[in-house]
């Protein structure tokens, strides 16, 4: 299918019910974001928060958008940790306008997960992560943004001049603590990059041997998610602005 299913979520369900016979659509809203469960999870719990409009990572965000996010993630996390246990959150971010470059709209996955796991470890083992110093310098990773070398310009490890073109970046990957520490890691190339890493990652640690998402299909995960998470609008509309 050549639409993208995150740009209009009621024909995503609908492509999800004819071609899976699963149900499955957004629980809450926000003005810019959506929050619906992960189709084939594998996880219990397991959520996706999505731009409602189409861009191509969380990085992309107009800044607006980006202060909303900042407000609405620590709400979601709050209620999937009442409900399942506190979240690990993490987003494949992609520069690029084609599908070969991952999926290319803008969603955070938020996993509930047991006290006191971490996957940093297992992902530094592959790729070296930069902690953030705020949320919202995940912005730096936008489509001709700065990357990693604007904090080294800004703790003056490098004094030379920044080409883009140079040292332009194919994406990168983000990865949140439990305690809501951030991580990036910048990716050069998608060449040879693995699909679904971080929740390739995520189900070995769990336990799991079956990733894709496809053959995960469970609508009684998706049910339960629904049910337990039945407080998430409110919750959200409480702690929107006026």
């Amino acid at each position: 299918m050549d639409r993208c299913l995150f740009c209009d979520p009621e024909e995503g369900s609908r492509h999800m019910l004819e071609t899976f016979g699963l149900r499955v659509g957004p629980i809450a809203w926000s003005r810019s974001f959506f929050i619906m469960p992960m189709v084939g999870a594998g996880a219990e719990g397991y959520l996706l928060l999505v731009s409602r409009k189409h861009y191509h990572s969380m990085a992309e965000l107009p800044i607006e958008q980006f202060a909303e996010l900042s407000r609405l993630l620590p709400l979601v996390r709050a209620e999937v940790g009442k409900a399942f246990g506190n979240p690990i959150v993490f987003e494949h971010g992609s520069t690029c306008h084609n599908l070969s470059c991952l999926i290319d709209h803008a969603h955070l996955h938020i996993v509930p997960v047991p006290a006191g796991f971490s996957l940093r470890e297992d992902i530094e083992r592959d790729h070296p992560l930069l902690r953030l110093r705020r949320f919202e310098d995940l912005s730096l990773w936008a489509t001709g943004g700065a990357g990693r070398a604007f904090y080294d310009f800004e703790d003056g490890a490098r004094l030379d001049g920044y080409d883009p073109e140079r040292e332009r970046f194919a994406g990168y990957l983000y990865y949140e603590e439990q305690d809501g520490t951030g991580y990036v890691h910048e990716l050069r190339s998608v060449d040879g990059f693995q699909p679904q890493y971080l929740r390739r990652l995520l189900l070995a640690r769990m336990g799991r041997s079956v990733w894709d998402w496809r053959r995960n299909i469970d609508q009684g995960q998706v049910d339960e998610a629904v049910r337990r998470l039945g407080g998430m609008q409110e919750a959200i509309d409480r702690g929107r602005p006026a």
